[in-house]
């Protein structure tokens, strides 16, 4: 009778730990796993410079598919000295679509 009390608890104990082992790798991959799209703004200054519309295209069509699956685009500028510094996140269409517009005001059309 003790052997299978034991048994049990064992198989109980060890049924716990998987389950919060599991739980614990979901919640790190959640956490860890939350992508972002980078844009260096003063990349898109240049190609507003060059009128470069297809490039700004290019940027803004891989922006649109991070924020429709559910990624981050960070707005991202880098100092003379080299450093970069993050100054804005975009997570909705509606903003995504306010600084394409605002972008798109500064090139010429063709």
């Amino acid at each position: 009778m003790r052997q299978e009390f034991y048994d049990l608890l064992t198989s109980y104990f060890l049924l716990r730990t998987l389950v919060s082992l599991q739980l614990f790798l979901i919640i790190f991959v959640l956490i860890f796993s939350m992508a972002e799209y980078i844009i260096y703004v003063g990349q898109i200054e240049e190609y507003q410079m060059l009128n470069d519309k297809r490039s700004l295209d290019a940027i803004f069509r891989k922006a649109q598919s991070a924020v429709v699956g559910g990624e981050v685009v960070a707005l991202v500028r880098q100092n003379s000295n080299g450093q970069s510094y993050r100054f804005e996140e975009i997570s909705t269409l509606e903003d995504l679509n306010t600084y394409k517009k605002n972008v798109y005001k500064f090139v010429k059309e063709d």
